[in-house]
């Protein structure tokens, strides 16, 4: 079953208007396979090589992505949008 990415989408987009840096992802779909399973990370290597850094809200996602060497940061989405929200009012 495929899962509706456009809210991923659009957080890609969002974040390509914060800086110069290259900012991508591998959809579920693209890659065959869904995280934490190596391929999902291998067709990211593929595509943009060894991210700064990768966020993820599952710990197995991010160690999977510590098992390849990647900087991580594990991330509540509903508390960082929390923090957010506050910083702006």
């Amino acid at each position: 079953m495929e899962q509706d990415s456009s809210h991923m989408r659009a957080f890609l987009d969002a974040c390509k208007m914060l800086g110069d840096g290259e900012i991508g992802g591998v959809f579920s779909y693209e890659a065959g396979r869904h995280k934490p399973d190596s391929a999902m990370y291998e067709e990211f290597e593929k595509r943009f090589g060894i991210p700064f850094l990768y966020v993820d809200d599952l710990q197995a996602n991010t160690d999977a992505a510590l098992s390849r060497g990647w900087s991580f940061k594990l991330f509540n989405w509903s508390r960082g949008i929390m923090n957010l929200l506050k910083m702006r009012c």
